[in-house]
């Protein structure tokens, strides 16, 4: 018996032609899920490192760019797992936001079922992160309007449209949020130290 071909099957070596939508496509998930509970987020929020899968970095990187082509910025949430005073990263989240040159305006609604999908998957809002025209400075609408107000969530921001080495994370600009209005900046060591991009993909030979 030939192993993985049944006997008699046509071998065809024409070349595919037509692309494999499967091959082709990133799977988004809507909202709705089933709900989910692993105790993931029975934890308090702080954690000191923030592991982040390259695929995850690769992904909003070319969201981010995307939209930068066309002078736009993007915003996205990463979202995932506390465990041992660390944070990891698994998921990408993309709330609508209205569109123009600033990375918009997250309605209230929006917000709400952002919460609702993370509450429902079990996981726990790490970090936004979004795109500026030129350096990665904090601005005053950016201090006022955390997508999580608590002690801990970081507001990562890509300059130059995220057209930067994607894992030079000195280029980042990373704050921590403290209070009302008030960020911490984190500085390059402490950047290089908390934010680690774990390979997703290694190739053997």
């Amino acid at each position: 018996m030939t192993s993985g071909r049944r006997r008699g099957a046509a071998v065809s070596n024409s070349p595919i032609t037509e692309p494999v939508e499967a091959l082709l496509s990133v799977r988004i998930a809507a909202g709705e899920a089933p709900r989910r509970a692993f105790g993931r987020r029975e934890c308090d929020f702080a954690y000191g490192r923030l592991y982040i899968p390259s695929l995850v970095l690769d992904y909003t990187f070319l969201f981010l760019r995307q939209a930068g082509v066309t002078g736009e910025e993007r915003f996205l949430v990463w979202a995932g797992t506390l465990a041992a005073g660390d944070a990891f990263v698994s998921t990408v989240v993309l709330p609508r936001a209205h569109p123009g040159y600033l990375h918009g305006e997250i309605e209230a609604d929006v917000t709400g079922r952002l919460f609702e999908a993370l509450d429902q998957r079990d996981l726990v809002p790490l970090a936004q992160v979004h795109s500026h025209p030129r350096g990665a400075g904090i601005s005053a609408t950016d201090r006022e309007r955390p997508l999580v107000a608590q002690a801990g969530f970081l507001s990562i921001i890509v300059p130059d449209f995220a057209f930067v080495p994607l894992d030079d994370v000195a280029r980042w600009g990373v704050y921590e949020y403290r209070d009302k209005r008030e960020w911490r900046t984190l500085p390059t060591s402490e950047k290089r130290d908390r934010l680690v991009v774990d390979d997703s993909i290694i190739g053997i030979e």
